[in-house]
């Protein structure tokens, strides 16, 4: 198959060039009006522009009439002008006798018609390739009466073979854009017609890709959108929580007496205000399919905290010798663990792992600052060396025989490693909102059913109290005395951020969306 010659016209797209044959039949099928010199097709009686009939046309083929006919380029802006004008369309220069027929170099970036004499185009100034000799330049003639510029006849030698110019680095550029690679290509240049239809169709399937894809403009009404229309049902989730407590503390045996029913529906109603507390972030998560917002490393913290608390509340409940402990040293008096409280903080634990994993599905974190690399090192570095240091601990009290003394002592430690977390964990996250001056993407819900169950946990530990006339289970449970006060102290800076200081977080978010797009 032949290689066809292309050029790179101004929107990106490669055009063959014709050859001297189509070129050729193209002007004998035509002819050129004398009173407009419009080229009319040679079917037609009369002019298509001005209504002259053909009467007295002359043929661009004519060789009487070549000269004057053939197009010429102004010699002051390089405009290509019909042949018969006396002066030029653009410029209005007069027509000089050296402004007769010159080839015609295409610029490669606008594909404006030069002079060929011009090394750069007189429309955009992009320097133009040098035109090969085979393409109609003049050969240099030679010293000698007896030089001509045409080959001589008796040489045996064949015609050296027309080689295509070499791409300029504009059009190989262009050229990439649209998928073709300069490796396919061989050696004497061009393309062939395939590997253009090829080159474009890649090109046009990427773009239409790229238009596909959502922009932060429309993610940010995407999210903004699903964040309005789940505001009604979030609405339910205090009241049903509190609702749902009351039911099962009604239902569930306790033993006689007023005070002992209302410290059950005390006790089961913070266990749903602080279970169901875990369930509006992990909604918005999956309503958003985003994280951005959520402190990773208040979601660490909390799951190592939640992971040790159960460790102490299981213990407590179910190992009738660390109970006896327990009792000796509280003069006969039973802990203040119940069966809700291990629920809660099993739950607890499942689902702040279920969070973890969300954020790493939904992964779209900007990069961390060098202060923030140091923190998350931190963190980490010191809850693996926490965790490495009670793991060993455990497995040599497991091997003692009749320890449950010193088993307390651990399980009491865990507790204390569970308050000083929960002191630490909220900080982070009232740190990203200060960064952020928004409260996106960190639930007010979650922060609302949090201080309804420190409240109500902290009135249930009252009342048992004050039940039993026995004070000391106060301090026999630190944790849910700490975990209580400290959830409602960090709620309440919570809530201020939310309601007083970013009360618009979500249309500012849109609006800075808005802006970075444009």
């Amino acid at each position: 198959m032949p290689k066809a010659k292309h050029r790179i016209t101004a929107d990106g797209r490669c055009k063959r060039e014709r050859g001297d044959a189509e070129a050729q039949a193209d002007a004998v099928s035509s002819w050129r009006c004398q009173k407009c010199s419009f080229v009319n097709d040679d079917d037609l009686p009369f002019c298509e522009m001005c209504q002259e009939p053909r009467e007295g046309e002359s043929r661009e083929a004519e060789e009487g009439s070549e000269d004057d006919a053939a197009d010429w380029f102004c010699s002051k802006c390089s405009f290509k002008n019909t042949g018969l004008l006396p002066y030029c369309e653009l410029c209005e220069n007069a027509r000089s006798s050296s402004s007769s027929a010159q080839e015609v170099h295409a610029c490669p970036l606008c594909s404006f018609e030069n002079a060929s004499s011009r090394t750069a185009c007189a429309m955009c100034s992009t320097p133009l390739p040098s035109v090969p000799a085979s393409t109609g330049a003049p050969a240099p003639s030679g010293s000698g009466a007896g030089s001509s510029d045409r080959a001589d006849p008796a040489d045996p030698s064949p015609p050296a073979p027309e080689t295509a110019p070499a791409f300029t680095e504009e059009e190989r550029r262009l050229l990439t854009s649209m998928g073709w690679n300069d490796e396919d290509d061989d050696e004497e240049g061009g393309l062939e017609e395939w590997e253009i239809d090829a080159a474009q169709e890649s090109l046009i399937g990427r773009l239409q890709a790229e238009g596909d894809r959502e922009t932060l403009r429309d993610r940010a009404r995407r999210e903004f959108d699903a964040w309005k229309s789940g505001e009604r049902w979030d609405q339910l989730w205090v009241p049903g929580a509190l609702i749902l407590g009351v039911i099962v503390g009604v239902f569930m045996p306790a033993e006689a007496g007023w005070g002992n029913r209302i410290s059950e529906m005390l006790g089961w109603t913070y266990f749903f205000a602080w279970s169901v507390s875990f369930y509006p972030q992990v909604v918005l998560n999956f309503r958003r399919k985003s994280v951005a917002g959520l402190s990773l490393d208040y979601q660490i913290l909390n799951a190592f905290g939640f992971g040790c608390y159960f460790l102490f509340n299981a213990m407590f409940f179910y190992d009738s010798g660390i109970r006896a402990a327990y009792r000796e040293e509280h003069d006969n008096q039973d802990s203040g663990v119940r069966l809700n409280d291990v629920i809660f903080a099993g739950h607890a634990f499942c689902i702040t792992l279920l969070t973890l994993l969300q954020i790493c599905i939904y992964w779209d974190y900007p990069p961390l600052r060098h202060q923030e690399r140091i923190f998350r090192r931190a963190v980490i570095g010191s809850l693996s060396l926490v965790g490495l240091g009670a793991s060993i601990l455990a497995i040599y009290l497991g091997s003692l025989s009749g320890c449950c003394s010193k088993w307390l002592t651990f399980l009491s430690t865990l507790a204390e490693v569970k308050v000083i977390i929960s002191v630490v964990k909220y900080c982070p996250q009232v740190w990203l909102n200060y960064q952020r001056k928004s409260t996106v993407g960190w639930t007010i819900y979650n922060v609302l059913l949090d201080f309804t169950g420190g409240l109500l946990s902290v009135a249930q530990l009252l009342l048992d109290s004050w039940l039993t006339d026995d004070w000391s289970k106060v301090s026999g449970d630190p944790a849910k005395l700490m975990l209580g006060n400290v959830s409602v102290f960090f709620d309440i800076i919570f809530m201020v951020q939310h309601y007083c200081l970013y009360p618009q977080g979500a249309q500012r978010c849109c609006e800075i969306s808005d802006s970075s797009e444009a």
